[in-house]
């Protein structure tokens, strides 16, 4: 009763409830999960092996967790079985390209789940608007949501459809900024930073509800960046961005997860771009502190691939400080492929690496099991 509360009433009193809320359920689950976390290498990455091998085999399947990789086509093809069954990822993220309809698109989500041996994130970007990729699913852009009640009705049907197909996770809301110039302006919300708040709130509480995984994104925000980091060139902004908007979202829902953007931020670090930059990352830990996962946007894009190799992408941004490391845009798969065995390898040589892959694993082992994946 008290989830909706923080929406009824304007005043403190309803977010304080909320984020009571949120607290009390993320101490239960942790403390639920412990029997688990405590036989990590054991209960998680089981092995038909024993012995010398068992701390390299628990290795692989720990660098799979921290994955949310992409594929082409429709169907589970043997090459794309052959793959998900040696990566073992944490997750898959839908494109339009792997969606025909509801019956396929069941189809494919069941079937990767049965090739899993931990319960799959299952990711699509259904933002609403001209971001939707599943096009039967409610679509309502984030600039129609007249108030936080509309989107609390709009939130739950598209939680409720998604999960109906298999979906598990959706990347969204955008809280980046709102300038017309600004190439995310058509897949903002409108309104007065409060109204984006409670907006975002909304959307964000409505999936959780239905046991929908929301990611946030691109913080800190693709302020004044006019064109699509994804397809070519890399961005800069002069300065580092506080957005009241992030900032007060975060505070009021503490999500799990948290999708950055991809720019170079001079004043921080004009060498690296933010996926790959630990001055920045250590800066978004500031703001944020240490429970959120953070999830890098495309480490194939085409952008990052004209500087960086893919078997190297994945350690600099894990030593970085990025959790989540998503691995989507690039048709090919075996590009995802390269980049799996080049972070693997690199994992096996570098002990700091290791630990930073494990500790990542293991939290994201802690969110499945507090939505109770299929």
């Amino acid at each position: 009763l008290f989830k909706t509360e923080g929406f009824e009433k304007k005043g403190g009193r309803g977010k304080l409830c909320e984020r009571k809320f949120h607290e009390m359920r993320r101490i239960l689950f942790l403390l639920a999960g412990l029997a688990t976390l405590a036989g990590f290498s054991f209960l998680v990455f089981p092995s038909e092996k024993m012995g010398d091998d068992e701390e390299e085999l628990s290795l692989e399947r720990a660098v799979g967790q921290v994955l949310l990789m992409g594929f082409e086509g429709t169907i589970l093809t043997p090459k794309l079985e052959a793959l998900m069954r040696k990566i073992q990822p944490g997750g898959v993220l839908l494109l339009e390209r792997n969606i025909e309809n509801a019956e396929q698109l069941s189809r494919l989500t069941t079937a990767l789940q049965e090739l899993s041996s931990v319960s799959l994130f299952i990711a699509v970007d259904q933002e609403g608007g001209e971001i939707a990729r599943i096009p039967w699913v409610e679509d309502t852009a984030q600039a129609e949501l007249k108030d936080a009640e509309h989107a609390l009705i709009v939130g739950g049907k598209r939680a409720q459809e998604l999960k109906r197909l298999g979906i598990t996770m959706n990347l969204a809301p955008v809280l980046d900024s709102r300038d017309k110039n600004d190439f995310l302006f058509e897949r903002s919300f409108r309104g007065d930073a409060q109204t984006v708040v409670e907006l975002a709130e909304a959307l964000y509480t409505s999936h959780e509800r239905e046991g929908i995984t929301s990611v946030p994104k691109h913080y800190p925000g693709y302020d004044d960046v006019v064109f699509n980091p994804e397809i070519g060139t890399i961005p800069r902004a002069a300065t580092f961005p506080e957005s009241m908007v992030f900032k007060e979202f975060l505070h009021n829902v503490m999500p799990s997860f948290l999708m950055l953007s991809h720019l170079f931020y001079d004043e921080l670090d004009g060498e690296n771009p933010l996926p790959l930059s630990s001055i920045g990352i250590i800066a978004i830990r500031e703001r944020v502190g240490d429970r959120i996962l953070l999830i890098s946007d495309d480490l194939l894009s085409k952008s990052l691939l004209t500087f960086y190799p893919p078997e190297e992408i994945g350690a600099l941004a894990m030593m970085a400080g990025i959790d989540v490391l998503l691995v989507a845009g690039y048709p090919d798969i075996d590009m995802v492929e390269r980049f799996y065995e080049g972070f693997l390898e690199r994992a096996k040589e570098d002990a700091r690496l290791r630990e930073r892959i494990f500790k990542s694993a293991a939290r994201v082992l802690e969110i499945k099991g507090e939505f109770a994946l299929p």
